[in-house]
């Protein structure tokens, strides 16, 4: 069955949004810092899309102060969210007892990616994804985070392939 690729989200960005975008493919750390209702999260939720498409790694973290807030704020993100970037593509799973969007599909090479929603607000919030290595790390509300989470997140990205942080 063909995937028939047609723009759906109206994406209507102004050039300062799309030059951060386009810079986030060289730079291992992005971070959006501005007003509110700004479009941080979606500058970035964008970028870590473009970037998911063909990564060599496989596993990836997603965080907020809590996860329903993770999957609500970057798993939809008003219709902006890496759920709709990938349509027709991917589907909510578990991965490890975490909520997790799998990617599989036309974007990626036919090669699957997931993308772990976890908590990062509470200090033993590392707990879910201890263990694991990730490759790329999206989290929205940075500043919301327990500083466990932040080390232990970063730690887990020493053996990626192509290592890449996008904060708000």
């Amino acid at each position: 069955m063909a995937i028939k690729s047609k723009k759906t989200i109206p994406y209507h960005f102004s050039e300062k949004h799309m030059e951060y975008i386009r810079r986030c493919r060289d730079c291992t750390y992005n971070i959006a810092e501005g007003a509110v209702r700004a479009g941080k999260t979606v500058d970035n939720v964008i970028a870590f899309c473009k970037e998911l498409r063909d990564t060599p790694d496989k596993l990836h973290l997603a965080t907020a102060s809590t996860a329903a807030t993770a999957k609500l704020i970057l798993g939809d993100c008003n219709g902006f969210g890496v759920e709709h970037y990938f349509r027709n593509q991917c589907k909510w799973g578990k991965y490890r007892g975490n909520e997790a969007l799998i990617i599989c599909g036309k974007f990626t090479n036919y090669k699957t990616k997931i993308v772990m929603f976890v908590s990062g607000g509470k200090a033993d919030s590392y707990k879910k994804f201890r263990g694991t290595s990730i490759g790329m790390w999206i989290a929205t509300e940075i500043d919301l985070h327990h500083m466990e989470t932040i080390k232990e997140a970063l730690t887990r990205q020493a053996a990626a392939r192509r290592r890449k942080i996008f904060w708000d």
